[in-house]
């Protein structure tokens, strides 16, 4: 929402323009619209999203110094802090959480269960796992994100190859179902596999229904951003 508000009309507008310079900032808009709710989307955390941020460039040598770079980095630094920076939607965030608590326990944190609501209890759990961080679990947490974004069947890549595709049908008037087909020609936002069909649905209802690509103006002028969004509806869920 914070960055919807510095552009001077919603982005089919500014596309549409005769300004170049608004065309362009159109464009870089919606890119990074598709691409941030992507990779928050990915590892499925408020706290994540917050520390890894809005995606203000889309260029080849933006997204190469992010994936798996940055995206890495921003992980672990959700995980030193005793929280998990992926949630447990899908098959491979599960997988991924897993070895989030399997590092804390080389380090000699303690057993037990979720670090979601933030009560009393659980905040000094975080404290402990992130008193214990080791050298050994940090290695296995790093290995474990780079996959997350890397797998063969889901690589972030072919998303970022496609962007142009997918925000000319965001913006068009095709809605919700011809977004949804756009996708099916990303891999890993497509099925066979169940957490890709997943994952395109989400990315499609995410775009139409919270940020300045949807038809209306919907949850991103007046529900926040997208950190907030996620935390109320996990909290809501416990």
């Amino acid at each position: 929402a914070q960055q919807a508000v510095g552009l001077s009309r919603r982005p089919i507008a500014l596309i549409q323009a005769e300004d170049v310079r608004e065309r362009r900032r159109g464009k870089e808009f919606a890119e990074s619209c598709v691409l941030s709710l992507a990779i928050w989307r990915r590892f499925g955390t408020a706290e994540f999203a917050q520390s890894l941020g809005w995606l203000e460039r889309t260029d080849f040598a933006a997204m190469t110094a992010l994936l798996p770079a940055a995206a890495v980095e921003a992980a672990v630094r959700v995980w030193k802090s005793g929280r998990h920076a992926v949630g447990q939607d899908f098959e491979a965030q599960r997988c991924v959480r897993a070895a989030e608590v399997r590092a804390w326990r080389l380090g000699g944190a303690p057993e037990g269960g979720r670090v979601d609501a933030w009560d009393a209890a659980q905040e000094d759990r975080a404290r402990q796992r992130a008193e214990g961080i080791s050298a050994a679990g940090e290695a296995v947490v790093r290995d474990a994100y780079a996959r997350l974004l890397n797998a063969f069947h889901h690589p972030f890549w072919d998303l970022w190859r496609k962007r142009d595709l997918i925000v000319g049908v965001a913006l068009g008037d095709g809605g919700l179902p011809a977004l949804r087909e756009a996708l099916l020609t990303v891999r890993g936002f497509s099925g066979p596999d169940q957490d890709g069909n997943r994952a395109g649905w989400n990315l499609a209802f995410d775009l139409k229904t919270m940020t300045p690509l949807a038809d209306s103006t919907g949850p991103v002028d007046w529900r926040g951003d997208y950190a907030l969004w996620l935390r109320e509806r996990t909290q809501k869920s416990c």
